[in-house]
């Protein structure tokens, strides 16, 4: 349940509470990993739901407001949107250097 908990904060509008969880969700995919295969497995299932679907659902609303922002060239709503852009690639590849192979193919499509 926790991991579930934790996962669903990782896209949250709260810089503070996103950035926990996603530390929190670094930790516990880093520690399942060196221990019991099932554990991993039954988070990695959690993953493809939980986890990836909110990211790139909010890396697309991102962009958009990002258009949005430029269309009527307000460039402190731009600058917002760049900077949490940057914060989801960041998340993002601290996952791929977990270097679990099914967390990089679900991020990287591969």
């Amino acid at each position: 349940p926790l991991l579930g908990v934790v996962m669903a904060y990782t896209a949250h509008e709260e810089a503070l509470l996103r950035t926990q969880a996603r530390n929190a969700l670094l930790t516990l995919l880093s520690k399942m990993k060196k221990s019991d295969g099932q554990l991993l497995r039954t988070a990695l299932e959690m993953a493809k739901s939980r986890l990836l679907t909110p990211l790139c659902t909010l890396l697309w609303q991102n962009y958009a407001n990002m258009a949005q922002a430029a269309k009527s060239r307000n460039t402190q709503a731009l600058q917002k949107w760049a900077l949490r852009e940057e914060d989801l690639w960041d998340h993002l590849a601290e996952l791929i250097k977990l270097d679990i192979t099914d967390v990089t193919q679900m991020i990287c499509g591969v």
